[in-house]
Parts: C-alpha cells; structure tokens; sequence
C-alpha cells in the first residue's frame, strides 16, 4: 500500500507524506516505550 501510495504521490503530496510520518513517528515513539 505504501508503494502506491509514494508512486501515485504529486509534489503536493510530499507535503502531507511529511506530516504523516510525523504521526506515524509519535505513533512508534509511544509503540517503544510501551515495548
């Protein structure tokens, strides 16, 4: 899905994708401390 994703991705996309993974990074930071 993450594949699709990247190649259906527009420049504006670039935009969003950035501000997902800053999501999906917390997301993981609490998943480890959780570990």
């Amino acid at each position: 899905m993450t594949t699709t994703t990247t190649i259906r991705s527009p420049p504006r996309s670039c935009r969003s994708r950035r501000r997902r993974a800053a999501r999906r990074r917390r997301r993981t930071r609490r998943s480890s401390r959780w570990r």
